[in-house]
């Protein structure tokens, strides 16, 4: 039986290759859905670029996968990580539908069915629901890191991936997100 021979990795053309993060756009972005490669080149957590890559391949040739297409025995090790959140329109809100038991414990409370915008998300909070509503009306995977200090003092530190979700492949009716902590801050400062 011969050897097979390795993949060529094509990429962005003047572009470096940077990792399987960079899947999707090294494949031409099959299906034109998004103007600005989402950089993971600097992400030291592979729950993170899992979750990515993960989102990317379920998504097929579509703009975006759907709920449905998400298989919790894929994910059994990002599941304590993950969090999914419904998309209500009127008003624009965000109502967590499931939050894995580590999203839970960053936060100190049970997540599920809580609107965002009632959590203690600190002096951030506006910041929050905009980087959701941005991911929402874009269409398209964004990345973000937070530190703040929660109202009762206590401190968080965490990188949010959010990938969007859509039943009908056009409106994006929902956020599978993963949460994943960043490394401890130096005394008095958020963790």
């Amino acid at each position: 039986m011969g050897r097979r021979a390795a993949p060529v990795r094509r990429g962005i053309p003047g572009q470096p290759d940077r990792g399987p993060a960079r899947s999707w756009h090294r494949r031409r972005c099959r299906a034109r859905c998004c103007s600005v490669p989402l950089d993971l080149s600097g992400v030291s957590d592979p729950r993170l670029v899992r979750a990515f890559d993960y989102w990317d391949r379920i998504r097929g040739d579509r703009r975006m996968p759907s709920r449905r297409d998400i298989q919790p025995k894929d994910i059994k090790a990002l599941l304590p990580h993950v969090f999914l959140v419904d998309v209500l329109r009127h008003p624009p809100r965000f109502r967590i539908r499931l939050a894995g038991t580590e999203v839970n414990n960053r936060f100190g409370t049970d997540l599920t069915g809580r609107f965002l915008d009632e959590l203690d998300l600190g002096s951030r909070q506006q910041a929050i629901l905009a980087a959701y509503a941005a991911t929402v009306d874009a269409g398209e995977p964004s990345l973000d890191s937070e530190e703040y200090l929660r109202r009762d003092g206590r401190p968080l530190r965490y990188r949010r991936l959010l990938c969007p979700l859509s039943s009908d492949g056009r409106t994006v009716d929902m956020l599978f997100g993963v949460l994943a902590g960043l490394p401890s801050a130096p005394s008095g400062q958020p963790e």
